[in-house]
């Protein structure tokens, strides 16, 4: 039958456990992927803020919408019908071509 639908292969959560376990011992035990790259995040809005450029200002949306991907759910596309047999379809699109 197989694993159950969403949860992860054993060599990926061993991967994800080595690479955690590495990353704890290299930064400290204290060491967080998604507070660490929430920190970045704010550090390249600084720097956006103060250069003005819209480059930087584009790094820094990209950077906290992948921020906000670890802390926000995302969106489900979903179908709703009526008795009249109207479909409306909602479709989450992502704008950054990735």
């Amino acid at each position: 039958m197989g694993r159950p639908k969403g949860s992860p292969n054993k060599p990926k959560k061993a991967m994800e456990k080595a690479l955690n376990a590495r990353l704890k011992a290299i930064y400290g035990d204290d060491f967080d992927v998604v507070f660490s790259m929430a920190c970045s995040a704010i550090d390249i809005q600084a720097i956006a803020k103060e250069s003005g450029e819209v480059e930087d200002h584009t790094a820094a949306v990209q950077a906290l919408d992948r921020v906000a991907k670890y802390i926000t759910p995302a969106l489900k596309s979903i179908e709703q019908t009526n008795d009249n047999s109207l479909v409306v379809s909602i479709q989450r699109k992502r704008y950054d071509k990735g």
